[in-house]
Order: C-alpha cells, then sequence, then structure tokens
C-alpha cells in the first residue's frame, strides 16, 4: 500500500504541473501587439556637457621664417657664461639672436629634422644680423656642428617665436 500511495502523488504532481504550463486553449497564444511609441509619449531627456574649464591660454606663435643655425661655445670669447641680458647661458638652452627680429626673453622655437621642436629662451646677442639663431653649447664647437646636423638636419631651420611668459 505503501507504494500506490507513492505512485498515486507522482501522477498528480505530473498532472498539476501539466495543467500550470499547458496553454489553455487558442486565447492563449494570441498576444497583442505592443506599439512602441505608445509607451514613450514624453520626450527623451537631452544631456548636454559641460563646457570645458579654460587651464591656460597657449601664446600665439609667430613664424620668423627658416634661420641660420650656429653654436656658440663659452671658450670662444673672454665672455664666458654671461650673456647681454645678465641671465647665465645654459647648455642647449639659451641662445643668441638679432634682438631688432626676436626681442630678448622671447621663447624660439626650432623645428627639428624629425619634426619635433627644439624650444630656447633668447638671451643673447652675437653681433651678427638677421635671422641666425646661434645657441650655446657647452662643449667643443665641432661638438656642437655634429649636435646641429644630427638634430636640424643642417645649419638652417624653420624658426618660431613666442612672446614670453
Amino acid at each position: 500500500m505503501k507504494n500506490t500511495w507513492k505512485v498515486l502523488l507522482i501522477i498528480l504532481a505530473a498532472l498539476l504541473s501539466f495543467a500550470f504550463f499547458w496553454p489553455r486553449g487558442a486565447a492563449a497564444e494570441q498576444v497583442e501587439p505592443v506599439s512602441v511609441t505608445d509607451e514613450f509619449t514624453e520626450p527623451a531627456e537631452v544631456l548636454v556637457a559641460p563646457e570645458p574649464e579654460v587651464v591656460a591660454e597657449v601664446p600665439p606663435r609667430k613664424f620668423i621664417g627658416t634661420c641660420r643655425l650656429t653654436v656658440y661655445t663659452p671658450d670662444e670669447s673672454s665672455y664666458g657664461y654671461q650673456t647681454a641680458t645678465g641671465v647665465r647661458s645654459q647648455h642647449l638652452m639659451t641662445c643668441a639672436v638679432d634682438p631688432s627680429v626676436i626681442p630678448y626673453g622671447s621663447n624660439v622655437i626650432i623645428k627639428c629634422a624629425d619634426g619635433s621642436e627644439w624650444r630656447l629662451k633668447a638671451v643673447d646677442c652675437g653681433g651678427f644680423s638677421g635671422r641666425w639663431i646661434d645657441i650655446f653649447f657647452d662643449g667643443s664647437e665641432l661638438g656642437g656642428i655634429y649636435w646641429l646636423d644630427e638634430v636640424f638636419g643642417g645649419d638652417h631651420a624653420d624658426v618660431y617665436v613666442e612672446a614670453a611668459g
């Protein structure tokens, strides 16, 4: 008798599961389509990105032209590291210019052969005139000439100037 009740319970569970999960006629198969536009009648909220903050203004550049490039060393003259503006010359960071073309204190940007830029500060004059940049090189003059050729591809390059800031 115990086994009979177990069999009956299993059959009853199977019938109940069919009753819950079996579709109930043709009405159960018909689903009414829902229009997407009916559900969303209000326009979506438009998000606007905030204006970016201005961190710092980039000073405008002025193209000077293609200039002659040379190097000067501290042993060429009795001035050593002293400059016309009183600022001490720094290796590959300061240069001599014609102040009528490039004002003292200006940032001098020279285009390198590979497209990158070399930045210098105009702090000295070299007794020359026109578009000429004389870069301070703390070493031998021959080493400076070799450096010019390696970095700029020769003794002429395009030069830009930014106001000191």
